[in-house]
């Protein structure tokens, strides 16, 4: 099959989606963009934070996949309960809710070894389309996210989450002191996390994300405040990561909801 045949198919179902979307269709639809890699979707829910949401789009090439210790996908569900080995349930062992969401949300090549593209999802976004447009328009660093809504500094964000009272305060001084101990410079640039899209067993994907890990653990509370200083370290500016838009509340690829608490 020509690559303009695949290109002409392809922009003909982003068409239908767009028709299904305005005309507020809500039956499931099924898509294939004729991809020969498979694509793991997945999300996590550790505790009583989230409820499962079904995708409005099950592409042929993706599998769906819940990572979870309180809920169960219910019957006729695209998705699967991920069973973890028991050296990855010891792992986790001792973690908190938050701690085991992000170890599964940043390092999908330990849990996805046999895929190499992956949709993480935060546990309150359903998946709207098809998510190979993204991984076609994947950047050489193999990860994509979407640009932050409203600010594009990590300072900016820091004085944000003391005044929104989202962390405590110790935790962003400290955090504050280390970036600029480390020069990390201002307005260098933001990204917002609830969807990454990954080449996950890409060597400098992997590296990134074991570092962003690495830095969370020091710092186990706003995870987006770290990754534009792993990037720093790289030499690459956030916005060439932000190839999913500029706005994920507004994504027409993604719904989002309430955290249930």
């Amino acid at each position: 099959m020509s690559g303009q045949y695949r290109n002409t198919i392809r922009l003909c179902k982003e068409k239908l989606f767009r028709i299904l979307r305005h005309g507020k269709k809500k039956e499931m639809t099924v898509s294939n963009y004729f991809s020969e890699e498979r694509i793991a979707v997945y999300t996590v829910i550790f505790g009583k934070y989230d409820v499962l949401y079904e995708p409005k789009c099950c592409p042929d090439n993706c599998d769906f996949f819940v990572i979870s210790d309180t809920v169960e996908p219910p019957s006729g569900s695209a998705w699967k309960k991920l069973i973890l080995p028991e050296e990855m349930l010891k792992k986790l062992d001792g973690m908190n809710a938050i701690r085991k969401n992000r170890y599964v949300k940043m390092l999908p090549h330990l849990f996805f070894s046999d895929y190499n593209f992956s949709v993480y999802l935060d546990g309150n976004i359903a998946l709207v389309t098809d998510p190979t447009e993204f991984i076609n328009r994947m950047p050489d660093v193999g990860a994509s996210f979407h640009k932050h809504v409203s600010r594009d500094c990590v300072y900016d964000e820091a004085r944000a989450i003391l005044d929104q009272n989202k962390a405590p305060k110790i935790y962003i001084y400290d955090l504050i002191a280390f970036l600029k101990k480390e020069n990390m410079p201002s307005h260098y640039g933001l990204l917002e996390c609830p969807v990454i899209v990954r080449n996950h067993n890409q060597s400098e994907c992997i590296e990134i994300m074991e570092a962003w890990w690495e830095l969370f653990e020091k710092y186990p509370y706003r995870d987006q405040m770290l990754l534009p200083y792993v990037l720093f370290k790289r030499g690459i500016r956030p916005d060439e990561l932000a190839c999913l838009g500029n706005n994920v509340r507004f994504c027409s690829s993604f719904r989002r909801y309430q955290h249930i608490i």
